[in-house]
């Protein structure tokens, strides 16, 4: 029986398949995982929306903005807040 790669070929091809995109992912990856939102502004983001009877679960980073869930009279909602911490949008998140 004819193998169609030497077993160190298939070792070569094997390794090089799964180690090339590594580098492509180091590259590009960094700049979509870092969603967090410091302190300051995640309290001044918490501090407005309770005032508006919002329990504030999660802040994240998205888009030039932030992206909050928030409970409000038993339901659950997505709010969109602009860089000025102003909401932009608001969708029941179901």
């Amino acid at each position: 029986m004819h193998a169609l790669f030497k077993p160190a070929t298939f070792a070569l091809i094997l390794a090089t398949s799964f180690a090339l995109p590594f580098p492509v992912q180091a590259w590009s990856w960094p700049a979509f995982l870092d969603r967090s939102v410091d302190a300051e502004t995640r309290t001044r983001i918490v501090a407005g929306l309770e005032t508006q009877g919002y329990h504030v679960f999660t802040v994240e980073r998205e888009r030039g903005g932030y992206e909050v869930k928030a409970e409000r009279e038993g339901r659950l909602w997505e709010l969109r807040l602009n860089a000025d911490l102003a909401v932009t949008r608001s969708a029941l998140d179901d």
